[in-house]
């Protein structure tokens, strides 16, 4: 039996207003044989996330509508979202002294490595007993 029948497959949830980093993510997370969601910005990932709950949450934060630490935010606060893992990718290097990032399980400073997203993302999801 293969391991994507007798383990389920892990949920990435992308979430970036740059279309390109969007799809370079997305298109890594897929090889890698993850369900890959993606959300333009912080009001499409709280839509995502209130019908689907990812393993793993990519999340810029400097988008339009609605930021990633609004997102971060409402994850954070929601008995149904707290546990979920959130990488936070960002360009804004003052966001390091954001009180808020202390709630991220991971800060990254883009350009990102995708190679350390991926090894960084998969050692956040725990393993199934």
């Amino acid at each position: 039996m293969s391991d994507t029948i007798s383990s389920p497959l892990k949920k990435v949830l992308v979430v970036d207003d740059n279309p390109d980093l969007r799809a370079i993510f997305a298109r890594t997370f897929d090889r890698r044989h993850f369900l890959v969601e993606v959300a333009v910005d912080g009001v499409d990932a709280i839509e995502h996330l209130k019908t689907e709950l990812p393993d793993v949450l990519i999340l810029d934060l400097n988008m339009p509508r609605l930021s990633g630490f609004d997102v971060l935010r409402y994850v954070r606060e929601n008995q149904r979202t707290k546990d979920v893992k959130v990488i936070i990718v960002t360009g804004n290097c003052i966001a390091m002294q954001a009180p808020e990032v202390e709630f991220a399980d991971l800060l990254l400073i883009k350009p990102v490595s995708i190679v350390d997203l991926m090894t960084f993302a998969q050692r956040l999801i725990p393993v199934p007993a």
